[in-house]
């Protein structure tokens, strides 16, 4: 007998804590219910053996011995805890004073395998601690006594049947051991009687110091092997020992199961609490053992699915004995605010030895595996060890191929998470939440932006490094350093700092008011500081001479040196971000007025304002005046410090109109406003209409908006104003649609007006034309293959207010803003498209492709998006959708087309597609490899978030093979509110089928079939569905370079009769491009075919036709196609199209 539990020998007594233990007696040889102690069960003190039970140990709480002769009674009142070796000796209570009846064992820590059958000459009955071994089973009651005297509790007996290798002919020999008791308490190992075995006629054992072999008259039959330490293990398995136990307790869990389900699925011990109190409630020969049997081997789904929690998590067991031997990782983002330096994500280092934290703010994830690389180089030059171990998430920037055949290459091993398990990287995800609240907290001391967390990152890290460890009493800088950490340079976190400035001329300050960010070094190793720049947040100061202002506000700060800096507090025209702090225009929300007028912005008149201008703060006049901008005497700071602020004069306002602008700027004026908001937080929902816009809190940026776009518009000669005429017989109203977003520094908001027509007012017959070519998914994926396969540079751009450049064939009659013009029966004539009429979209596809053919790019016939053209003899596309588009070429080519188009349309450029987002799509390409991977990621993220399902389970697959959608499950009276969610979820996956996901295309296919009146059963399968989608939401698209040649394959299949209600088919068509697909499509074949070779014929059909539309688009891009390759797994349908006879006498064959 053995035991793992503290690798070394001790007693059979100091085994693990007991799985058996009686509720009745306290003992822990057997269960309550077998307790020989209760009325109704066997007493052992009433039957033979007398003399021995009387020998009771009050330590033990057992039979066996007197407390006098306690061994380990006097151990443990001496309060040492040496090992006296001796052996196990295990005696029945029927054979006390034969001296054959003991079975010496000796211990050793290593046997721990559950079915290590031990070979014993010193036991009398063979043992076994499993009851799921035994083939036959009785009840019995017996005792087994142990060197130290402690007994074991005996509670069955039976036969055990094994199966031995040792016939000298290799056939398997299976012998059944009789008489085999059953004691739980016993360890692991399994302890066989060689007495016992050799009671039987002829049985006869030989033996040496490799083996003992057990023989019969017909030869061996056992072999046992040395095991460990002079220990002998037989060379058996057991037979079937599940199947076993399940036929001897299948009527035994039949009665426990009924009783289970009775009770509304108690629990196991709530069932052990119900059969010990009413015994009656079950077969009195059942026992506790037999309740927890049947619990530990029957499987009820009510209980696991309704019960089900997740699994605690051990402590690592890896000993780390030097720093860098295992090292934690994560990233954490994207961060709700981008930083100063334009970083989204943050990613983390953790050594597990010391402790140390290591951070960066990166921009993309993407770059964790380039800053990895260079922290590791850098420390292992640092110190004398080596990073052997990186323990992360499974997520891409870690599993890439270039980052894990780079490790390899070092010798470092990954320990990548299971997915969805961050606790497996605990230690990296509590290092992400410690930093994060240190990061809330900083930002939170003196008000900063969110822009300023990879800022407040850096001093989180300095103070982290000198807090102590309480498992070692020293910081985690002395630990990494080997020396001890100083807190001189220490300073609260953006408290003022005024930095020396060595440029001052005279008269001037010699100071420069900054933020304290962290302690830094200068380039010699000397001590430093790193602050911000007050006026400029982009500009970064290290400077060593530094006085600290720890208790001043910013504030206090701003106005201490406001007469140095009056000129960065003028508010910058339309586009240009305001100073980051400029308290008389953008106060805290504390000081913000709690009333705000109703009536329309107002402006400053000419005659209140003159002699006043050193009374407006530094205010810049011609600014104020371009934004309307005006700030009353009720909106100045009523805080605290309001006496030491200037105070702005008593203003006369008057309505302000939207005015048509006299002058003709050269620069196209920006249909939106970028204005600093400090710390007020942006609107959750843009205003609905021109009331709520110039009546609540961001009045004055809407209304700058909103002059900004009439500017657009006088600018680009979009309407005049005329009276109503006899010719204006149609007249469309507009309305105001606004939008506001935060820019890439998050104390900038953008604040976006747009008139747009309301298009349902039009009639039909006053208007031409509608139809505007839209880049084909298809089209777009070729376009992109092509430029994967030759490694062209793409560059991505979007026409601002595009439909403006566009002229109407018909003008038309609109009304005018509101308080666009003081007479209300002016009309506006429009001549220029506008956002929100129908023909709007064809008049600018028919403005930007007439310009296009000016610059020597044409429309191609297969796809009326995309452009061919030529420069320098070298191919240049060009590829539209609305008002964005691509071009793909010679970089130098790309370059000089982008300035073509900008001298024509003002042109937000984008830069190049690699890392970029087009129409909702993330882009990345590998130009080594020759491919671009296209992901829905952020979208799909969306989609979840949006129907609730962010915390559903996974689903491995979309939709079950055998499931059955039926009309007939639709409701009979429509659900309007389920069908317009249902609706909006089939649209969604559509949209994502079209774009990257045609493993969807299938599933999305059958619960489009249902929009028109869905039920409660086609709702679970689309819920479905979106499982699948969280499950498989980072898969990409991989398009591209795979062959040589643009050998083009086609694949199509049919499901004969896949729609049981109507005996309609499914047809299924992918084609390949360059190796990798471009196009797919699932489609019911409106009509009924006969048979599965009729289907497949016709998926074929459809197959071909789409398969020469894309062989014609390549051609006409300049490729020639010498290969097309069609597949298909029916015989007759190849057959018919080899031979061009369609063959109506195939045979028909139902299929259901």
């Amino acid at each position: 007998m053995a035991s793992c539990q503290n690798q070394q020998p001790h007693s059979a007594m100091a085994v693990t804590p007991p799985m058996v233990h009686c509720l009745y007696c306290g003992q822990s040889s057997h269960y309550a219910a077998d307790c020989p102690k209760q009325p109704r069960s066997y007493n052992p003190k009433a039957t033979e053996g007398k003399t021995r039970s009387n020998r009771y140990c009050d330590f033990h709480r057992s039979s066996g011995h007197n407390t006098s002769e306690c061994f380990a009674k006097d151990q443990h009142s001496s309060g040492k805890t040496y090992f006296r070796p001796q052996a196990n000796v295990v005696l029945g209570r029927n054979q006390v004073e034969s001296p054959q009846s003991y079975a010496l064992s000796l211990l050793c820590p290593s046997l721990s395998h559950p079915f290590t059958f031990l070979l014993d000459t010193g036991c009398t009955q063979t043992c076994v601690n499993d009851r799921s071994l035994f083939t036959t089973y009785e009840p019995y009651t017996d005792e087994l006594f142990v060197a130290s005297g402690a007994s074991l509790g005996v509670v069955g007996k039976g036969t055990v049947n094994v199966v031995s290798q040792s016939r000298s002919d290799g056939q398997q020999v299976e012998v059944s051991f009789s008489n085999v008791w059953h004691v739980p308490l016993l360890s692991s190992t399994i302890l066989v009687s060689l007495g016992q075995i050799c009671q039987t006629d002829g049985i006869t054992f030989t033996g040496n110091r490799e083996e003992i072999v057990i023989s019969d008259q017909t030869g061996p039959f056992f072999t046992a092997s040395a095991y460990s330490r002079n220990l002998w293990a037989l060379d058996v398995t057991v037979r079937s020992p599940t199947a076993v136990a399940h036929l001897v307790t299948s009527q035994v869990n039949k009665e426990i199961d009924l009783l289970h389900r009775r009770m509304g699925h108690l629990c196991c011990m709530s069932m052990y609490a119900l059969v010990k109190s009413n015994p009656e409630v079950l077969n009195k020969s059942i026992t506790s053992q037999d309740i927890k049997r049947y619990y530990d081997s029957e499987f009820c789904v009510p209980c696991v699915t309704s019960r089900q929690h997740r699994m605690s998590f051990s402590a690592s067991s890896t000993v780390i004995s030097q720093p860098l031997q295992l090292v934690h990782t994560d990233i954490q983002g994207p961060m709700p605010h981008t930083s100063l330096g334009g970083a989204r994500y943050m990613l983390t280092m953790v050594d597990e030895y010391t402790d140390y934290h290591w951070a960066w703010a990166t921009k993309s994830k993407s770059d964790a595996a380039g800053a990895i690389k260079d922290w590791i180089m850098q420390v292992e030059r640092q110190t004398s060890h080596r990073v052997v171990t990186i323990r992360s998430d499974n997520g891409g920037e870690y599993m890439s191929n270039d980052f894990t055949s780079w490790l390899a290459s070092l010798g470092i091993t990954q320990q990548p998470s299971i997915p969805d398990t961050p606790q497996q990287n605990g230690k990296a995800e509590r290092t992400n939440r410690t930093i994060e609240e240190k990061i809330t907290a900083l930002l939170m001391e003196y008000g900063l932006p969110g822009s300023f967390w990879a800022e407040a990152l850096t001093y989180a890290l300095y103070v982290l490094a000198r807090t102590v460890r309480p498992s070692t009493g020293k910081t985690r800088y002395e630990h990494w350093h080997g020396r001890p950490a100083t807190y001189d340079r220490i300073h609260v976190f953006g408290c003022t700092a005024f930095a020396h400035n060595p440029k001052h001329k005279k008269h001037q300050s010699k100071s420069t008011p900054c933020w304290f960010i962290s302690p830094s070094e200068d380039s010699f190793g000397k001590q430093a500081y790193r602050l911000v720049h007050k006026r400029n947040v982009q500009k970064v100061i290290y400077s060593r001479n530094v006085i600290f202002a720890e208790d001043w506000t910013m504030r206090t700060a701003h106005q201490y040196g406001q007469d140095n800096y009056s000129q960065s507090k003028t508010l910058p025209a339309a586009g240009r971000s305001l100073p980051l702090w400029t308290p008389d225009l953008t106060d805290p929300p504390s000081a913000l007025p709690q009333d705000i007028p109703s009536e329309p912005l107002g402006r400053v008149d000419d005659e209140s304002t003159e002699g006043h201008s050193a009374d407006v703060s530094g205010v810049d006049k011609s600014t104020a005046d371009d934004h309307q901008f005006v700030i009353s005497e009720d909106e100045t700071d009523d805080g605290e410090n309001a006496e030491d602020t200037h105070a702005l004069p008593r203003t006369h306002l008057r309505p302000l109109l939207l005015r048509r602008s006299s002058r003709l700027s050269r620069t196209l004026p920006q249909a939106n406003i970028l204005i600093d908001i400090g710390t007020r937080q942006l609107p959750s929902t843009p205003p609905a209409t021109y009331c709520q816009a110039v009546s609540g809190p961001f009045r004055v940026e809407w209304e700058a908006a909103m002059k900004a776009e009439m500017d657009l518009f006088e600018k680009l000669r979009v309407w005049t104003i005329r009276k109503a005429d006899s010719k204006a017989t149609e007249v469309v109203s507009g309305r105001w649609d606004f939008t506001c977003s935060s820019t890439a520094n998050s104390h900038e908001a953008k604040f976006k007006a747009r008139w747009v027509a309301r298009w349902f007012e039009q009639r039909e017959g006053t208007f031409g034309d509608t139809y505007s070519p839209v880049a084909d998914g298809t089209s777009r994926r070729i376009f992109l293959s092509i430029v994967a396969h030759e490694n062209l540079t793409i560059r991505q751009g979007d026409v601002n207010t595009a439909f403006l450049y566009a002229k109407l064939d018909d003008p038309i009659w609109m009304k005018p803003p509101p308080g666009y013009t003081p007479d209300p029966d002016d009309l506006c004539y429009v001549t220029n498209a506008i956002y929100g009429l129908r023909q709007s979209p064809k008049a600018f596809y028919d403005r930007i492709a007439a310009h296009l053919a000016t610059i020597g790019l044409i429309p191609i016939e297969a796809d009326k998006c995309i452009f061919l053209g030529k420069r320098r003899n070298r191919r240049v596309m060009l590829m539209i959708y609305a008002d964005d588009f691509v071009v793909a070429g010679a970089a130098d080519d790309v370059a000089d087309v982008f300035e073509d188009i900008k001298r024509e349309f003002e042109v937000d450029d984008r830069g190049d597609l690699n890392p970029g987002q087009l129409l909702g799509m993330q882009f990345t390409r590998n130009r080594k490899q020759h491919i671009i991977s296209i992901s829905q990621q952020a979208y799909i993220d969306e989609v979840l978030d949006r129907f609730g399902s962010t915390s559903i389970a996974p689903r491995r697959i979309p939709m079950p093979p055998d499931l059955q959608l039926w009309e007939s499950d639709m409701p009979s009276t429509p659900d309007e509110k389920l069908r317009k969610r249902y609706q909006e979820l089939v649209g969604c996956l559509t949209y994502l089928v079209a774009c990257t996901r045609y493993d969807l295309a299938y599933s999305v296919g059958v619960l489009a079939r249902f929009c028109s009146n869905p039920g409660q059963v086609h709702m679970e399968a689309a819920l479905r569905v979106l499982a699948y989608l969280a499950c498989t939401k980072h898969f990409t698209l991989t398009i591209g370079f795979e062959r040589e040649r643009p050998i083009i394959e086609l694949y199509t299949d049919s499901d004969h009769v896949g729609d049981k209600e109507n005996r309609k088919s499914v047809t299924g068509v992918l084609i390949y491009v360059f190796g990798l697909v471009v196009y797919w499509k699932s489609k019911k074949i409106p009509s009924i075919t006969k048979s599965s070779w009729e289907s497949e014929y016709i998926a074929l059909s459809n197959g071909a036709s789409q398969l020469i539309w894309v062989r014609q688009l390549l051609e006409q891009l300049g490729f020639t196609v010498p290969t097309v390759l069609t597949r298909s797994d029916n015989q007759g349908a190849i057959a018919s199209v080899k031979s061009g006879q369609l063959h109506l006498t195939a045979n028909t064959v139902s299929c259901c």
